[in-house]
């Protein structure tokens, strides 16, 4: 969940690096998905004060840093640790259909 300043009336979405998402869930948390669903039409509003209370109950304890090694990023899955990665692609990317 991002922190909305109540100035900015042109928020869009660009995304955010992994490191500042681990950040925000550290300090603030993380609402279910229910309470404040991924929808580009409420983009720019901010999440209920129930949203931000309900994600003071869900917030991570610590993030340690992975190596790029598929061994290591399957351990972590047998052992039931999630982990966040980024993925740069190209421009062209949105223009071809999704199956």
């Amino acid at each position: 969940m991002k922190k909305f300043k109540k100035t900015n009336k042109s928020l869009h979405d660009s995304g955010c690096s992994g490191t500042s998402a681990l950040e925000t869930l550290k300090e603030l948390g993380v609402c279910e998905e229910l309470m404040q669903p991924y929808d580009t039409q409420i983009l720019n509003k901010r999440p209920t004060d129930e949203a931000y209370e309900a994600a003071k109950n869900r917030k991570i304890l610590d993030a340690l840093e992975l190596n790029l090694d598929l061994t290591e990023m399957k351990t972590c899955l047998a052992q039931s640790f999630p982990f966040v990665f980024g993925l740069n692609v190209v421009n062209s990317f949105e223009k071809y259909p999704h199956k």
